[in-house]
């Protein structure tokens, strides 16, 4: 971690790399998929000397001598289908076609009131009660499933949930290549009621309407990191994180709770996030939580048959748990919880294509665990895509303005 030379006013044009910015992005994944096959190597190692039983679900063995091209397919694995979810919810596969429960993690019992080897193989409606399982029917008929997220889990009659358990819950459902996932969280009532939706929804319109009629960067990111800051109490510190075009970060803007650092100016190596970690922003271009560092993730269990077809998909799970070594990262911060929201241009300064490119990430860290309800998320990921579409504006401008200056002073010439 390097400080700018000058904190006050922080350059908004990243830097140029050596070579183009795919090539940089190529570069990299090899240098994150490699420092990823050290972590678990050490972490094998102190598992086998504090006896720590290996995990029996699906995991994807390293090699002592392999081809890169291996240790990259077992990253991207490890990234997007760590077959672990975060301790405070907990996920179930679905078949569509016969609602049969194919895999779930350990935590069910907290949310369902049965233990996973009691929920794997059974029906959905023998841990679902009949009101939540009438909008599992709706979401699948619908051409817009996510649209019936987030709904309130009703169990079957006569379940009792012990110590740890979750009396108020709430489902979010998706669907990938394998079936349905839905994942269950604790409920926070008063945010979860279609009042403290339109609520929240109303906060997220009125820092839309700041930031869309600016056209300096700089005063952008920084009415941006103010307004989140606002927008969720939660927060300790809120930043705009840019990546240069050698893949490294630099906080651009900053706002801070009384006593915590602003990294202001602060730049970060490109391992800071993983490029594999980087698609997965882009792809699901929404507000990512990690809800406690130190919570133990719990493990996904699958009927014996789906270990044929490999990891479950866990790429859009909202509890997918981040890998070891980020959890560790971030702990070393002083943070125990964090909330992430992507900032996806087109036509980025040196890409050189239209797809859709990580230009930076909005980064909230708080200091004790923090669950943020799935619509306060909804409404910071709205945020977080007008943001992304105010700094693509912002940058094209900026492209206009050189290109008409390189063509005036081509004419003077």
């Amino acid at each position: 971690m390097e400080e700018s030379d000058n904190k006050s006013r922080v350059s908004m044009q990243p830097t140029v790399g050596s070579g183009s910015i795919q090539d940089n992005i190529r570069s990299q994944a090899e240098t994150d998929a490699l420092l990823q096959k050290e972590f678990e190597a050490v972490e094998a190692k102190r598992k086998v000397a504090e006896n720590v039983a290996p995990f029996d679900g699906y995991t994807a063995q390293a090699q002592t001598d392999e081809p890169i091209s291996k240790v990259l397919e077992r990253y991207a694995c490890t990234v997007g289908r760590n077959q672990v979810v975060q301790g405070h919810g907990a996920t179930v596969l679905i078949n569509p076609a016969t609602l049969q429960v194919r895999a779930c993690s350990e935590s069910v019992i907290n949310f369902l009131g049965k233990p996973h080897t009691e929920v794997l193989g059974c029906h959905l409606q023998e841990v679902l009660g009949q009101r939540t399982m009438e909008v599992v029917h709706q979401a699948l008929l619908s051409a817009e499933p996510a649209l019936y997220n987030p709904f309130t889990l009703e169990r079957v009659d006569g379940v009792e949930l012990g110590e740890g358990g979750v009396h108020s819950a709430a489902c979010i459902l998706h669907v990938t290549e394998r079936g349905v996932i839905i994942d269950f969280e604790h409920l926070d009532s008063e945010k979860h009621t279609q009042e403290g939706q339109v609520a929240c929804h109303r906060i997220a319109a009125s820092v839309l309407g700041k930031i869309l009629s600016i056209k300096d960067l700089s005063t952008v990111c920084g009415i941006m990191v103010q307004e989140v800051f606002t927008l969720v109490a939660d927060f300790n510190r809120v930043m705009v994180y840019m990546f240069h075009e050698d893949q490294h970060g630099e906080v651009v803007a900053s706002a801070t709770s009384e006593g915590f650092d602003s990294f202001m100016g602060m730049h970060w190596p490109a391992t800071d996030l993983p490029q594999a970690a980087r698609k997965l922003f882009v792809k699901n271009f929404s507000a990512r939580l990690i809800a406690d560092v130190n919570n133990p993730d719990s493990p996904i269990h699958m009927m014996p048959e789906e270990h044929d077809e490999g990891p479950i998909p866990l790429e859009c799970s909202q509890l997918r748990s981040p890998v070891g070594c980020h959890k560790q990262y971030v702990a070393n911060m002083g943070t125990l919880s964090t909330l992430v929201m992507p900032v996806v241009v087109k036509n980025a300064p040196g890409v050189g294509s239209k797809e859709p490119y990580l230009w930076g990430l909005i980064v909230c860290h708080c200091a004790k665990p923090s669950h943020i309800s799935y619509p306060v998320r909804t409404a910071l990921t709205l945020v977080g895509r007008v943001f992304s579409s105010a700094v693509e504006q912002i940058l094209e401008l900026k492209k206009s303005a050189n290109e008409q200056r390189s063509s005036t002073a081509q004419a003077t010439l």
